[in-house]
Protein backbone atom coordinates (compact mmCIF):
# COMPACT_ATOMS: atom_id res chain seq x y z
CA UNK A 1 0.00 0.00 0.00
CA UNK A 2 2.68 2.02 0.67
CA UNK A 3 3.83 2.16 -3.29
CA UNK A 4 0.16 2.60 -4.23
CA UNK A 5 -0.06 5.93 -1.86
CA UNK A 6 2.96 7.25 -3.07
CA UNK A 7 1.93 6.65 -6.83
CA UNK A 8 -1.23 8.36 -5.60
CA UNK A 9 0.76 11.24 -4.11
CA UNK A 10 2.99 11.94 -7.68
CA UNK A 11 -0.65 11.98 -9.76
CA UNK A 12 -2.27 14.28 -7.47
CA UNK A 13 1.03 16.75 -7.73
CA UNK A 14 1.21 15.94 -11.70
CA UNK A 15 -2.62 16.76 -12.18
CA UNK A 16 -2.66 19.96 -10.11
CA UNK A 17 0.79 21.20 -12.37
CA UNK A 18 -1.02 20.42 -15.09
CA UNK A 19 -4.28 21.73 -14.46
CA UNK A 20 -2.76 25.42 -13.23
CA UNK A 21 -0.52 24.80 -16.78
CA UNK A 22 -3.45 25.17 -19.01
CA UNK A 23 -5.52 27.05 -16.93
CA UNK A 24 -2.57 29.58 -17.70
CA UNK A 25 -2.57 28.83 -20.93
CA UNK A 26 -6.52 29.39 -21.36
CA UNK A 27 -7.20 26.05 -21.50
CA UNK A 28 -8.77 23.06 -19.31
CA UNK A 29 -7.70 19.83 -18.38
CA UNK A 30 -10.55 17.66 -17.92
CA UNK A 31 -9.46 14.17 -17.67
CA UNK A 32 -5.75 12.57 -17.24
CA UNK A 33 -4.19 9.64 -17.12
CA UNK A 34 -1.38 7.75 -15.98
CA UNK A 35 0.61 5.39 -15.89
CA UNK A 36 3.78 3.92 -13.53
CA UNK A 37 6.04 1.05 -13.42
CA UNK A 38 8.15 -0.17 -10.61
CA UNK A 39 12.64 -0.41 -11.33
CA UNK A 40 14.46 -3.37 -9.88
CA UNK A 41 15.01 -1.03 -6.72
CA UNK A 42 11.11 -0.29 -6.31
CA UNK A 43 11.56 2.91 -7.19
CA UNK A 44 8.49 4.51 -8.92
CA UNK A 45 8.67 5.65 -12.07
CA UNK A 46 5.95 7.54 -14.63
CA UNK A 47 5.78 4.87 -17.08
CA UNK A 48 3.68 6.79 -19.55
CA UNK A 49 3.93 9.80 -21.72
CA UNK A 50 1.73 12.86 -20.42
CA UNK A 51 0.48 14.31 -24.34
CA UNK A 52 -2.83 14.33 -25.96
CA UNK A 53 -2.98 10.15 -26.25
CA UNK A 54 -3.28 10.55 -21.74
CA UNK A 55 -5.37 13.72 -21.50
CA UNK A 56 -8.38 15.58 -22.57
CA UNK A 57 -7.72 19.60 -22.56
CA UNK A 58 -10.06 22.31 -23.90
CA UNK A 59 -8.26 24.86 -25.10
CA UNK A 60 -9.98 27.94 -27.54
CA UNK A 61 -12.75 25.55 -28.54
CA UNK A 62 -10.49 23.25 -29.79
CA UNK A 63 -10.40 19.75 -27.89
CA UNK A 64 -6.79 18.69 -27.48
CA UNK A 65 -6.70 14.87 -27.12
CA UNK A 66 -6.74 11.68 -29.37
CA UNK A 67 -10.15 11.67 -29.69
CA UNK A 68 -9.98 12.41 -33.26
CA UNK A 69 -7.70 10.08 -34.18
CA UNK A 70 -10.41 7.34 -32.15
CA UNK A 71 -13.07 8.63 -34.09
CA UNK A 72 -11.33 8.16 -37.55
CA UNK A 73 -10.59 12.01 -38.05
CA UNK A 74 -8.56 13.41 -40.86
CA UNK A 75 -5.01 12.46 -40.11
CA UNK A 76 -3.83 16.21 -41.00
CA UNK A 77 -6.32 17.53 -38.74
CA UNK A 78 -5.07 14.72 -36.01
CA UNK A 79 -1.49 15.78 -36.45
CA UNK A 80 -2.52 19.64 -35.96
CA UNK A 81 -4.00 19.10 -32.73
CA UNK A 82 -1.00 17.34 -31.55
CA UNK A 83 1.55 20.21 -32.67
CA UNK A 84 -0.84 22.33 -31.41
CA UNK A 85 -0.88 20.82 -27.55
CA UNK A 86 2.95 20.88 -27.78
CA UNK A 87 3.65 24.42 -28.89
CA UNK A 88 1.55 25.38 -26.06
CA UNK A 89 3.12 22.73 -23.24
CA UNK A 90 6.65 24.19 -24.88
CA UNK A 91 5.78 27.44 -22.50
CA UNK A 92 4.85 25.23 -19.57
CA UNK A 93 7.05 26.33 -16.86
Amino acid sequence: FKQLNRCSVIALGINKYLCDAWQVSGGILYDLKLEFGFLSDNSIVLAGVVDCDNWRVQWNNILLSKQGYREGGDLEQIISVYRLAASLTDKFV
